[in-house]
């Protein structure tokens, strides 16, 4: 994966895994693309015309790339308008946002929710001492990192893990350079539509040391984990966590008492037989178990905005003085929002990352 940054914007190459692809074409449509990198590379102070006529090259190359499981480069188009870089950022330097072909993979393609221009905290329902030292879990294209970068205070240190290559290699193509302390790191696990692979293991350890982090952000990640999934997860932000530390998670919840037919072993509802992982929903009571289990006390709920969508889960260590929240009667009210939602987001869910 490569990127070419110049003054006139930037082109960025990110992977796509499409459901068939020739490999004659693939290997066809990588020789384009280093050729068009060659020209732009020699093309200082030339009309940008020939590297216009290379686009057209590499999408009817893409158009005819057609094989199982190898990723395809496609051409991110350059930011105009709204999706311009942000100005004024702590160091100087422009803010880019994400591609929108990235955007639509995580939810929003608007680039507003990449933006915090008043510096506000990001959750202000958070406090200020929780953004110290941030473990982003699924930072996707840098929703939150954009707006952690933006914020006053900034974090004194963050990492963001994602298991979507090309997104990492964005952020630390583009967010980085902005801020020094913003890490980025690629969780090299399985997941067939993103980062497919035989040999790659299910889960990993958080890559920090223990009680290092005062703040574990996980939104719209536990929504797409198996059971088993979720359950080390959890225990390794509980490893993570500093003791006045913060989970701050978003979950879709059922009580299972409304399904008399699920056995005890059975916590979870799917709704995707293609891929389980497309929308997971957890059973509330299971939830605060496997939160104990690992040391985790439910601190704070959040309603959904839509009855029945993403509940708001706030996690600390069991420590004395800590209140176990109780999950509140859903009065969210009752919508649909599946419109919006195919017009932005492949997966359906309007939940994939952030």
């Amino acid at each position: 994966m490569r990127y070419s940054t110049r003054d006139r914007g930037k082109d960025l190459i990110v992977t796509r895994v499409l459901p068939k692809i020739n490999l004659t074409s693939y290997n066809n449509l990588l020789r384009v693309k280093n050729e068009r990198e060659r020209r732009l590379d020699d093309a200082t102070g030339q009309d940008a015309d020939d590297a216009t006529g290379q686009d057209a090259k590499v999408e009817t190359a893409t158009a005819g790339a057609m094989s199982t499981g190898v990723p395809v480069p496609i051409i991110a188009t350059p930011a105009k308008g709204a999706d311009a870089p942000t100005t004024g950022t702590p160091m100087g330097l422009a803010l880019p946002f994400p591609p929108i072909e990235m955007r639509r993979v995580v939810g929003p393609t608007d680039p507003a929710p990449f933006d915090n221009p008043t510096g506000a905290l990001v959750f202000p329902y958070l406090p200020v001492e929780a953004y110290e030292r941030v473990l982003d879990f699924g930072c996707g294209c840098g929703r939150v990192a954009r707006q952690l970068i933006q914020q006053k205070p900034q974090p004194q240190s963050y990492l963001g893990l994602d298991l979507h290559p090309g997104m990492i290699a964005w952020c630390q193509q583009n967010l980085t350079p902005v801020a020094p302390h913003f890490a980025f790191r690629h969780h090299d696990v399985f997941y067939p539509p993103f980062n497919p692979g035989d040999d790659k293991p299910k889960t990993l350890p958080f890559p920090v040391a223990d009680g290092s982090v005062t703040l574990v952000n996980a939104w719209s990640v536990f929504t797409h984990l198996t059971e088993s999934t979720v359950t080390h997860y959890l225990q390794e932000a509980a490893r993570v966590l500093a003791p006045r530390g913060v989970l701050h998670s978003t979950w879709f919840l059922f009580d299972k008492t409304d399904f008399p037919m699920m056995q005890e072993f059975q916590n979870a509802l799917y709704i995707n037989e293609f891929d389980p992982v497309n929308a997971v929903v957890y059973d509330r009571t299971w939830l605060r178990k496997a939160a104990a289990d690992v040391g985790l006390v439910i601190s704070a709920v959040h309603l959904p905005v839509v009855r029945g969508f993403q509940w708001t889960v706030l996690m600390t260590p069991r420590l004395p003085g800590v209140a176990e929240a109780e999950f509140p009667e859903d009065t969210a009210p009752i919508g649909i929002i599946r419109a919006a939602v195919d017009a932005s987001c492949e997966d359906g869910t309007g939940d994939r990352k952030s």
